[in-house]
């Protein structure tokens, strides 16, 4: 089923078929002029009618209106400028809940890489934005909902895309026109959903042996991929933790659930949560 407004401007029989050359079929996409939080539409039909979104589903909008961040923060952007999208995937029964901490990793790995397909280098900052050329370019804002009897991973994806730089909501935001980027939203959207299902195809089929411990998701190919596209990495950081406190250090891995393996003077520690702030050294090889 393909329903879009005649006041939409995105092309959905165009997306279509572009996911359908990069093997990305949607099973079905509802796109809205306007919308409010992407995410909670799509948990809302969910909950109303499970069988109508099978997985790779699509509520997009051309202007989401009441957007949410991390930390209950409010994101918006002008209409017709980004590519807001929501996407439901069904977790298998046996996946470890330490493996969902991998979900946002997995999606920013996907969005950066249709990214670098629009011409334009991105990387993941832990947990959950893709930066280009240290500028914050896409958010990821994951939901965990029950349908039924199935957990269901609802996964909020906004890409600046044609933004002009007095358009843009902080100066540490950047986007693709802005980069010199190919602006195709339907191109980028079949982008994202080819890798998005790639990644959590690979996650998901060694469901059994990431729950029996015969693997971890650092030894699967998805895993390296991640980590690869990860900038935190090998970087100094300043976390900014729950309560108010703060942890300063070295970004040395990740751990089995994707938390972020920092080192510190007194010692190593994993990170589930927080915003991540990418410091310098200073001339003594401290952190600045």
């Amino acid at each position: 089923m393909h329903t879009v407004p005649a006041s939409s401007y995105f092309n959905v029989d165009r997306a279509v078929e572009r996911a359908h050359v990069r093997g990305a079929d949607l099973p079905r996409i509802v796109w809205p002029a306007e919308s409010g939080s992407t995410n909670d539409e799509l948990a809302a039909a969910l909950q109303a009618d499970p069988s109508a979104w099978p997985d790779y589903s699509v509520w997009g909008t051309d202007h989401q209106i009441s957007g949410h961040a991390r930390l209950d923060r409010v994101w918006t952007v002008p209409a017709r400028k980004a590519l807001t999208v929501s996407v439901p995937v069904r977790i298998p029964a046996d996946l470890p809940m330490t493996a969902l901490g991998w979900l946002p990793l997995i999606t920013g790995a996907a969005v950066a890489g249709a990214i670098g397909a629009a011409g334009v280098d991105a990387g993941v900052k832990w947990p959950n934005d893709v930066l280009v050329a240290g500028k914050k370019i896409c958010g990821i804002l994951i939901r965990m909902e029950q349908v039924a009897d199935e957990r269901v991973a609802i996964i909020g994806i906004g890409i600046n895309v044609s933004l002009e730089a007095a358009e843009l909501p902080v100066p540490t935001a950047t986007s693709l026109a802005l980069a010199g980027g190919n602006t195709d939203r339907e191109q980028l959207l079949a982008d994202v959903l080819g890798g998005l299902r790639s990644g959590l195809g690979e996650l998901f089929g060694h469901a059994t042996e990431l729950s029996e411990r015969r693997l971890g998701v650092s030894d699967l190919a998805v895993g390296r991929r991640v980590r690869d596209t990860m900038l935190t990495l090998g970087r100094g950081v300043r976390v900014e933790l729950p309560g108010g406190r703060s942890l300063t250090g070295r970004a040395t891995g990740l751990g089995a659930g994707g938390d972020l393996v920092v080192e510190t003077p007194e010692g190593t520690g994993e990170v589930s949560a927080g915003d991540v702030i990418h410091v310098r050294a200073d001339a003594k090889g401290g952190l600045l």
